[in-house]
Parts: structure tokens; sequence; C-alpha cells
């Protein structure tokens, strides 16, 4: 693909069918050179240190496409945290805080990563985040403006629609793919057919799903066991899912990013 051309075809969308809400990390950017309405300037400044972040996370992301080096992974999550979001999916303001979040202390050892000698060796967390998209591994949002509980399509479709702006790109061009939980949902929505990237993904249940109490219905527990366990009830389940003969890039990947800690 020629150079500068994803770039120039995210511009071009972006500019177009953006959804223009200040609240949306995304969008946020649109209003850094505008005059701010009065009632919106703290969801403005509470918003934009974490847009600025994710612009710079995600134009790391799209030079790395654009050279034509591989993205070997790219988890989708579903929206940014409720609390303290700093715009890079999944993580929040330092490695121990973004290890310790429901979906973090699963999501990082099932893909093998040792969480406890990152920790322990005081890296920063948007330094991890740029070691692993060096190595071709990548987190995106189905939304980048906070959705919650309320998931409804003709509700959040104009921010699902944002951001596969850029999503589909890097997705398009992405050796593996794993949408969790309601990224699978959010995905389809934002997409008018049914995309190869969409179809071979992996869809697990989103790493931070509880296990069903002892009392609750078998067929929920079958769906547990089905859906989450195997991906997320390990460490390193999830990158034996990806590469189930304990090698290939994913797996190099990881092994320097562990050297990286020793």
């Amino acid at each position: 693909m020629p150079r500068n051309t994803i770039r120039l075809q995210i511009s071009n969308a972006y500019n177009a069918h953006s959804c223009d809400d200040i609240l949306c990390q995304l969008c946020n950017k649109r209003y850094w050179r505008s005059r701010i309405p009065s009632n919106r300037r703290s969801d403005f400044q509470a918003t934009k240190p974490q847009s600025e972040k994710l612009h710079r996370y995600l134009d790391r992301i799209i030079r790395r496409v654009e050279r034509n080096f591989p993205i070997y992974l790219a988890v989708v999550g579903k929206d940014p945290y409720r609390t303290g979001p700093i715009g890079i999916p999944f993580a929040k303001s330092t490695l121990d805080a973004t290890f310790a979040t429901d979906s973090g202390k699963v999501l990082f050892p099932a893909l093998g990563i040792q969480i406890e000698n990152w920790i322990r060796c005081e890296r920063d967390v948007i330094g991890f985040y740029d070691e692993l998209c060096n190595r071709g591994i990548v987190f995106l949002n189905v939304s980048y403006k906070f959705i919650g509980d309320d998931f409804v399509k003709s509700r959040q479709l104009q921010f699902l629609k944002c951001a596969n702006l850029y999503n589909k790109p890097i997705l398009e061009t992405a050796e593996n793919v794993v949408l969790c939980g309601k990224a699978e949902k959010g995905t389809k929505w934002a997409n008018s057919e049914t995309l190869p990237y969409y179809t071979n993904a992996l869809k697990p249940w989103h790493p931070s799903a509880s296990e069903p109490s002892s009392n609750a219905s078998q067929t929920k527990k079958n769906n547990y066991l089905q859906k989450w366990k195997p991906y997320w009830g390990g460490s390193g389940n999830l990158l034996r899912m990806l590469e189930p003969n304990d090698s290939g890039p994913i797996h190099e990947a990881i092994r320097e990013m562990n050297e990286l800690v020793q």
C-alpha cells in the first residue's frame, strides 16, 4: 500500500463523518483550536489529555501500517474506562493500575506478559504500549467515547462509526484480531458488510467477565466454560489460542517483551 494512503483515507473520512462529540477521544481534537462553549469547557479539559495520548498512539500504529510493518495482533475492547482513562485502550495512568483493572489483570497474563516483572521494574505505561506496538501488538476500542452498559445501536452508532474510521484500516491489515465481548457487536454494527477480519476474528467474552455463581444455571456455566475460560482462564491461554504450536511472531514478540524486564 502506498505511503500515506491510509492516513489520507482516514483524514478524508474523519472530516466528513466524525461524531463531533467533545467527549469522544478522537473528536476532542477538533476543538483544540476552537472557542469552547462555556458549558462544555470542563468536558473539553477532562478529555483533552486522553485525546492527545490516543492520537499519538494511533499515529504510531498508522505509521507502522504505512511502512508495511506487520500488525500481528489487534485486541479490540468496547470503550474507554469509566474512571481514569488515559486515551490508550485498556490503559490507566500507571502499569500497576493498568494491570490491576478487571480487564488488565486477565488480558495481559493471558497474552503471556509477565506483569509482576513489569510492575517491579516501574516502567512507564506509555512506553509499555509503545514497545508492544513496535513488535506488532496493538489495542483499539470500538468506541472512543465512554458508552457504559447502555449499548444500543440506535444510540451508539455514530460513535462506533467514528472509531471505525481509524480502526478499520488497522484491522484490515492485522494478521490476528480479537474482538472482546461487545466489541464484536459494535464492530459489526459499524460496518455495512461482513469483512474478512471480522469473520476470521476470535470473539471471546470480555476478559473482565466474572465466573458464574454456584447457583447459576447450567447453561450460563457452560457458556462461561466455552466463551471465557479457554481464552482468559490461565497464563498464556490467549497466546496459545492465537498460535497453537507455541511459536510464531506473537510468541516472539511476547518473549522479547518479557526479556526487557528480566
